[in-house]
């Protein structure tokens, strides 16, 4: 039956509009817990689902009286009505009985308990794939030999949006798969079979993650989100986002983890090793260069080899080689003329090969790859949420080669069965309920990440509030009460959000007043202004880098009635800021999760000492990044991921023109001034970073040194500094930047206390991609290392020399 071959591009139809029913023989009783129906642009008025366990009587589960005809087919071309049935019927048949429909009806795809109702005998208790304690290879190539190949096709892609597809005849349930970095985001829209949690917790995005310079708080992070996906019966975490902040316009940004490959890399790894230590599978994406929104399925990002090596793979490769991440998501763009998720070269050659890696590789959503015929042995293993026609296409293939094709298609399905069976997917109950008891601790991990993110950038006496000061609250009413997220699949809901509002409130009382809209009185009368924005960042388009004109001219307006506004801005990203000079305090909130207006009333009355720093640059103009004019289509900026009408071009190129000058790396080489440089965040505190010390004045690839640095906290209260080690070398045969963030550690210091803080440095560390023997490459000769709290301001320094 066409309804069951796991292929989405045929189905069961009928033109006879009268009733009519389908009946599916299930060969052997099956226990039916629910019943998935995909139906075409034809679908009956009403229908009734009916089952029996003797072949005579029919009893009804499921009559949708509630029906919604599909107006579309989906999110991505596959929408399923799901029918849980409860309590469990025991059946050996399936009927559908259709009532009248105007033009007949079509039914695309019908499943049971989330996969197709193939009549096959059950498998033996005691085969090898069911032996929780056989090898994970042993029990994939056993369970290879058992599948058939519907089953193989059908483990090529997803089902109902964000599940792989279980075999229930081997006792292997549906996996279900979540977003993202920062939190499990709940979807009321996809009814799931066996996750009964109703909230979870919204942590901070990726970008404030990064800002804490602390990957101890990426690992607690990743753990408490790994044990929300346990309770939920998430098998698969669609994250942490590790692409490379390129241009500050990117909608996305909030998602990732800065300009920087090693800041990127350092948090990227522990987040990972915190998810999977619950034993969920993480997933890093989307690579490769998926570094804008601009018309991301078609933007051909041109980038020379060493470029990709140094800044865009970095992260990837310390996911693989040092977090041994178990998912990797291709990403939507193309690479140098070849579609990332159909790429040879780019996941068996690069990811599989030069990386090592062993784990399995995805598509993103609704990426349906340019040319299927690709797909078979270019590395890709799962086609998410399915594409529409590769079923056919393997069977032709078949037809042709059966033996040949079916090897490329065991090749094909196998990391998949391999990572779910190492992780013990496949062996365990989805959802775990003991871990809902998590749930509380996983509050104060959110604020304590939020606290710390928290970047001051601006201070001129204004900060910290202090009690009996009128405070008055403005701007936008959105960016005060709803600035916990960014937009599209890195959103999470949260539950019990403080907003910034309330969270002043329980500070200072009824000093605290908001108005959207004060009058010139109001504004004059107050002792602090804290004025809040939000840019709007969110998948699915990039935006510009100025804020409207509205905003920057009220906050032009407050400041000149009022000599003490403190603008706070809730964004990934950096922006526009002509009103600089004239405000007296600035502060990056980036995206802080449900503790948003906790965490910030904390830093704000110096319950907690800021200590966020930036994990990008923030540029006086965007004419003065790397990145400017890549969005131009006809000569005119475009900012949106779908593609204008007006254009026929299959791809889009967008130049990576500035090589390895990314970031800051960039405004040094062309000595751009900043608004505010990367790794720069002010404290209530002050500290000296002094005394750079190596172990040896002299370093090999097999003998790496130890770098010490001595910081004193000099101000009067406690707080944190970041240490950041820079290396420049002092001559090289290719064009470097002029230094690069190698190291880098956070200290807390009481007031007057120093401490020896100690990194090390090894060889790769000093290295760069060689283009003639494609791999890492260090020239002998001197290295200057630089000390410092941002990559520009160094406070000490010291050289090495390498042989």
């Amino acid at each position: 039956m066409a309804a069951l071959d796991s292929d989405s591009l045929t189905s069961w139809s009928s033109e006879q509009t009268g009733k009519q029913e389908i009946t599916v023989d299930l060969s052997h009783p099956w226990p039916i817990r629910s019943v998935e129906i995909e139906w075409g642009t034809n679908h009956p008025s009403d229908y009734t689902v009916q089952l029996t366990a003797d072949g005579k009587t029919w009893n009804p589960v499921a009559h949708p009286v509630d029906f919604k005809p599909p107006e579309s087919e989906g999110w991505f071309g596959f929408k399923f009505t799901v029918h849980k049935v409860d309590p469990v019927v025991t059946a050996i048949g399936l009927r559908i009985q259709c009532l009248e429909s105007t033009n007949g009806f079509e039914l695309i795809n019908l499943r049971i308990n989330g996969q197709h109702p193939f009549c096959y005998e059950p498998v033996p208790s005691d085969a090898v794939c069911r032996n929780k304690t056989a090898a994970p290879e042993a029990r994939v190539q056993d369970l290879l030999k058992r599948m058939t190949i519907r089953e193989k096709i059908g483990m090529t892609g997803g089902f109902n949006y964000f599940f792989f597809s279980g075999l229930e005849r081997f006792g292997f349930a549906p996996v279900l798969l979540n977003d993202a970095t920062s939190g499990l985001n709940l979807r009321p829209d996809i009814e799931r079979e066996y996750s009964s949690i109703t909230k979870s917790t919204s942590f901070p995005l990726a970008s404030a993650l990064a800002a804490t310079w602390q990957p101890e708080l990426a690992f607690e992070m990743g753990k408490a989100i790994g044990e929300e996906c346990r309770a939920a019966g998430t098998g698969v975490l669609l994250g942490p986002g590790i692409n490379i902040y390129r241009t500050s316009t990117c909608g996305r940004n909030f998602e990732y983890m800065g300009e920087d490959p090693y800041l990127t890399s350092r948090m990227a790894v522990e987040h990972i090793k915190g998810v999977q230590s619950q034993r969920v599978i993480a997933t890093v994406k989307h690579f490769v260069a998926n570094n804008n929104e601009f018309v991301r399925t078609r933007a051909n990002s041109l980038i020379d080899e060493r470029t990709l090596h140094e800044i865009y793979l970095p992260a990837f490769a310390a996911a693989v080689q040092e977090g041994n991440v178990r998912a990797v998501m291709s990403s939507y763009n193309w690479l140098n003329g070849e579609k990332c998720g159909e790429s040879k070269a780019l996941l068996t050659g690069i990811l599989r090969g030069e990386l090592g890696y062993t784990g399995m590789v995805m598509s993103d959503w609704g990426d349906g790859t340019d040319d299927m015929t690709k797909i078979l042995g270019s590395g890709q293993n799962s086609i998410m949420p399915g594409i529409k026609g590769f079923g056919q296409h393997v069977r032709a293939l078949l037809a042709q080669d059966p033996s040949g094709t079916e090897k490329q298609l065991d090749a094909m399905i196998a990391p998949t069965l391999r990572v779910l069976f190492e992780m013990g997917t496949w062996d365990r109950p989805a959802a775990d309920p003991a871990f809902m008891s998590t749930f509380a601790g996983h509050k104060t991990t959110a604020r304590t990440i939020a606290e710390s993110a928290i970047t001051l950038l601006k201070n001129d006496q204004v900060l910290p509030l202090v009690q009996g000061q009128k405070i008055l609250i403005t701007g936008n009413l959105s960016a005060i009460t709803n600035a916990s997220s960014g937009g599209g699949s890195g959103y999470v809901k949260g539950y019990d959000h403080i907003n910034f509002y309330d969270g002043l409130r329980a500070v200072f009382g009824n000093d605290v007043t908001m108005e959207e809209n004060p009058s010139g009185e109001t504004v004059k009368k107050a002792d602090r202004i804290l004025y809040f924005l939000t840019m709007g960042d969110r998948e699915g388009a990039d935006r510009s880098f100025d804020l409207p004109e509205q905003i920057n001219q009220r906050i032009q307006a407050l400041a000149a009635q009022n000599s003490s506004v403190i603008v706070v801005a809730s964004t990934g990203t950096g922006f526009g800021m002509p009103w600089l000079d004239s405000v007296k305090g600035l502060v990056h909130g980036y995206y802080l999760g449900q503790e948003y207006g906790a965490a910030m009333a904390n830093v704000l009355s110096a319950k907690v000492t800021p200590s966020g720093k930036l994990p990008f640059t923030i540029e006086k103009f965007f004419a003065d990044s790397p990145a400017y004019n890549y969005n131009l289509l006809d000569g005119t900026p475009w900012w949106f991921t779908k593609f204008p009408t007006n254009i026929a071009a299959r791809t889009v190129d967008v130049p990576y023109s500035e090589g390895v000058f990314v970031g800051y790396r960039w405004y040094e080489a062309k000595q751009r001034p900043v608004n505010f440089p990367f790794g720069f965040g002010l404290s209530y505190t002050t500290f000296t970073i002094s005394n750079l010390q190596v172990s040896s004045e002299n370093i090999t690839r097999k003998k790496p040194v130890t770098v010490s640095v001595t910081v004193q906290n000099t101000g009067k209260i406690p707080g944190a500094e970041v240490v950041q080690l820079y290396v420049h070398d002092e001559q090289s045969s290719v064009e470097r930047p002029y230094r690069e963030l190698k190291g880098f550690k956070k200290v807390f210091l009481q007031p007057g206390e120093r401490k020896t803080v100690t990194m090390t440095l090894d060889w790769k560390a000093l290295a760069f991609w060689d283009i003639t023997t494609h791999d890492w490459l260090v020239e002998p000769g001197t290295f200057t290392l630089l000390a410092g709290n941002s990559s520009r301001n160094v406070q000490c320094q010291t050289r090495i020399n390498c042989k």
